[in-house]
């Protein structure tokens, strides 16, 4: 039987991944994406305006600008801080801490795949990492 190959978005790693399938449910995602351009065509080609919601009159022409903050380069300069006292957050955690930290955000390892390697459960990894995050957050800010 001839597989064919999708490309779709894995939600555990964050990244687009292929995927064998049977010619069968290629033709009816195929299908499916063609659906969804086309909707999204007919969407843009008869959505309202925002101004005309708002009170602007029918030759209105939208414009966000009102709502874009130019702050950004705060939010850069925060996060480059951020990532300066990184190192020393992580000096503060214990090993294990630190261990299931590099399996999951330097080595892409998924939930599961590290509660099979350590022999407990996906939600006690999840309960652990919530935990780490939090301490890590609250370092961050107090240094």
């Amino acid at each position: 039987m001839e597989k064919k190959i999708l490309k779709v978005y894995d939600t555990i790693t964050g990244k687009m991944v292929d995927v064998e399938v049977t010619p069968e449910v290629y033709r009816e995602y195929m299908r499916t994406e063609w659906g969804i351009k086309n909707n999204n065509n007919s969407f843009y080609e008869h959505e309202i305006q925002f101004s005309a919601l708002i009170g602007g009159n029918d030759d209105a022409y939208e414009n966000f600008d009102e709502f874009i903050q130019d702050d950004d380069y705060e939010d850069d300069i925060i996060n480059k801080i951020y990532l300066e006292r990184l190192p020393g957050v992580m000096k503060q955690l214990s090993k294990d801490d630190r261990e299931l930290i590099d399996l999951m955000f330097y080595k892409n390892m998924s939930e599961e795949q590290i509660a099979e390697m350590k022999g407990v459960t996906q939600q006690n990894i999840s309960q652990k990492r919530q935990r780490i995050l939090g301490r890590c957050y609250k370092l961050l800010k107090s240094e």
